[in-house]
């Protein structure tokens, strides 16, 4: 049986598929895959939760003079914000924990590493309060934060 050579259609066609699929392969590796993606998003979610947690925590500080028992206090006290007190992901509430009468902890479980900046897998950057830990950077697993809740300059104690 003799083959029919390739015309240049052919040809040309083999180039695009040959293209497309490099350009896939690389686009994947460049962005990680979907699920490093999802968990990317799902730890900056973590992270900015922490921080609104943090903030509310603050205010609640500034205007009791305490910090609250548990952060569902802060969902149910008006004039609070929190966007979320549980994991986006697993709906588990954030762990939260009095170490002092100014001191705090609060822990979340990340799925990824994201303690080398700029690496594959950190989460996009998260701006922070001065006194704050950098909640974008964490190891994979629970990490928790001690936190000294601070007074606003200029308000009455």
């Amino acid at each position: 049986m003799k083959m029919k050579p390739l015309t240049g259609f052919q040809v040309f066609v083999g180039i695009i598929i040959a293209i497309v699929v490099a350009t896939t392969v690389v686009g994947l590796f460049l962005a990680g895959s979907p699920v490093q993606e999802r968990m990317r998003r799902l730890d900056t979610q973590r992270a900015n939760n922490l921080m609104g947690i943090a903030s509310s925590i603050d205010s609640y500080y500034n205007q009791y003079s305490r910090l609250p028992d548990a952060l569902n206090i802060l969902q149910k006290t008006p004039g609070f914000y929190v966007d979320a007190i549980v994991d986006p992901d697993t709906g588990v509430p954030y762990e939260y924990k009095l170490l002092a009468t100014d001191q705090y902890q609060i822990c979340a479980t990340f799925q990824s590493d994201a303690t080398v900046p700029g690496s594959a897998n950190a989460p996009y950057a998260v701006p922070t309060r001065i006194g704050w830990p950098d909640f974008s950077r964490h190891q994979a697993g629970r990490v928790c934060y001690s936190i000294t809740a601070q007074k606003n300059p200029g308000k009455a104690p």
